[in-house]
């Protein structure tokens, strides 16, 4: 399918609690059957590996990814945005329930869908897209508590991963660390 030229450009943020955050404003949590990813992934941490149930909820997980990303408009989209999340399952202390959280899968089944559709995709880094705000660009980490967002500058509140999804849609400049350790904002 050849690329589009025209047409808007959305950003998808990827949770645990909301699976697939996009900034036109679409949130995709549960499925018919009141499934959310989590509670998905929950039940995959209390399968032993390798058994027959490990596996039907391995199953279960890719069903409800595609689910998510079928329920995705892509309809006058040119570009899709997304994280470019690495090495989150690294070191000793990472928790089984995280072990069942496969953003691999995610992007893939993402990527798929988007190419199929003729949009281009777009990686971008991660940092600071959830406590950056869309409205003002003010970054701090007490901006975002939990599922809410609430800038400390221009008071704008939102969820906290539809505001990151904005921020991941926008054409906003890379914060380095050094910046941020400087607290210019």
């Amino acid at each position: 399918t050849p690329i589009k030229k025209e047409g808007k450009t959305i950003g998808i943020d990827i949770g645990q609690k909301t699976c697939l955050c996009v900034s036109n404003g679409q949130q995709i949590e549960a499925d018919p059957h009141g499934h959310t990813y989590m509670s998905i992934c929950k039940e995959l941490a209390r399968k032993k590996k390798g058994s027959k149930g490990f596996l039907r909820k391995q199953q279960h997980r890719t069903n409800f990814i595609n689910y998510c990303v079928n329920r995705i408009n892509f309809n006058g989209v040119k570009e899709l945005r997304i994280e470019k999340i690495r090495q989150l399952r690294t070191g000793k202390r990472t928790s089984r329930l995280l072990s069942g959280w496969s953003y691999k899968e995610i992007f893939d089944s993402l990527k798929a869908k988007a190419t199929a559709l003729g949009v281009h995709v777009t990686e971008l880094s991660p940092t600071y897209t959830s406590q950056r705000c869309s409205k003002c660009g003010w970054v701090r980490k007490s901006n975002r508590k939990g599922k809410v967002f609430k800038c400390g500058n221009c008071g704008y509140t939102a969820d906290a991963d539809l505001n990151a999804s904005f921020n991941i849609s926008l054409e906003l400049p890379a914060i380095s660390k050094e910046v941020r350790l400087r607290e210019l904002n």
